[in-house]
């Protein structure tokens, strides 16, 4: 019997954040950069800043008042 492949459902920006707040919990230091964010998703700088502002903006993740 040949098994189809189920659909995918999945939503890439939800998969987008999960993967941030993944990246984000898993890294020993308290602070994450977006450039290693950037990196480690390969995803655009510009796309990056949007997902952590909207984290940010929903209480999820603080901007540092130092570095920004």
């Amino acid at each position: 019997m040949i098994r189809e492949s189920s659909p995918d459902y999945s939503v890439r920006s939800v998969d987008m954040i999960i993967d941030t707040l993944e990246f984000m919990s898993a890294e020993e230091a308290a602070q994450v950069t977006v450039t290693s964010l950037c990196s480690a998703l390969g995803i655009s700088r510009n796309k990056t800043f949007r997902l952590l502002a909207t984290l940010e903006k929903r209480g999820m993740v603080e901007k540092d008042p130092d570095s920004g």
